[in-house]
């Protein structure tokens, strides 16, 4: 029994909105809900209450209630059905983003529910556009790897990424890692190889057929580009990557001390 179907049963009482805060009446329901999720009071899959319950219980208008679970809805914590109501969303993937771009401090990433699955790995001669990112001849050659990143069984990125032939050698022994960690993660593993610094681009698009049958989502659905560049001593590229992640899987933070 959630949280809600206690209060139906008298179990428990829902606290009262502060009209005399200066809150406004839609972020104090947002947040009251937010909070029972956060607290697992409310859980994955739970229904929240009708828009007329809460009205009724709240003592607002059905326009503040709306807002409200709108807000939630946008911010990826509940999900609506139509016809259904609204219920609590499953947790998307969370990264950090200054460890995301922080080799040092890769190995706490909260990547533990996830996985990859490696689609293709060979050496190749790069492109035109991956030689000018990575500072190559024509004569120079890379090993490619392809890989579909999963979160909870569900294919949230798909990542490409480039490493120079001369590190080959050391990384081709690795390749069952590649399945379980991320790149920096293998990084350390290697005592050739020494990240020293990093630069990440970002840049939003909409699937394209490609994608939309990666990820199994329709044409035109959000998605984020990353393209990250890795650097040893003296502004060698010593990686280059392109991920493209789902903008309704993934969420991305930025933590400070």
């Amino acid at each position: 029994m959630n949280y809600f179907q206690q209060y139906k049963k008298g179990v428990i009482k829902i606290k009262k909105i502060n009209f005399k805060s200066g809150i406004p009446l839609y972020i104090q329901i947002k947040d009251y809900i937010r909070e029972k999720i956060e607290t697992g009071e409310l859980k994955t899959a739970d229904k929240i209450p009708s828009e007329e319950l809460l009205c009724e219980k709240f003592d607002v208008s059905k326009i503040t209630v709306i807002r409200a679970l709108r807000d939630l809805v946008n911010e990826g914590i509940i999900l609506r059905k139509q016809g259904k109501g609204s219920f609590v969303k499953e947790p998307n993937y969370k990264e950090d983003l200054s460890k995301f771009a922080n080799f040092k401090n890769i190995h706490t990433l909260s990547h533990g529910n996830s996985k990859h699955k490696i689609l293709e790995w060979h050496i190749i001669k790069p492109s035109k556009e991956i030689r000018n990112r990575m500072k190559l001849t024509k004569e120079d050659k890379v090993l490619e790897i392809v890989r579909l990143r999963y979160f909870k069984s569900e294919p949230v990125a798909f990542e490409r990424t480039y490493i120079p032939e001369n590190l080959i050698p050391s990384l081709e022994e690795k390749r069952e890692l590649f399945e379980k960690k991320i790149v920096y993660d293998i990084f350390k593993t290697v005592p050739q190889i020494s990240p020293e610094s990093s630069q990440i681009f970002i840049k939003p698009l909409l699937a394209d057929k490609f994608y939309a049958k990666t990820f199994k989502i329709a044409v035109g659905n959000p998605l984020l580009q990353w393209d990250r560049i890795t650097f040893s001593k003296g502004k060698k590229v010593i990686e280059f990557s392109m991920f493209c992640t789902r903008g309704d899987k993934c969420n991305y933070y930025i933590e400070f001390p």
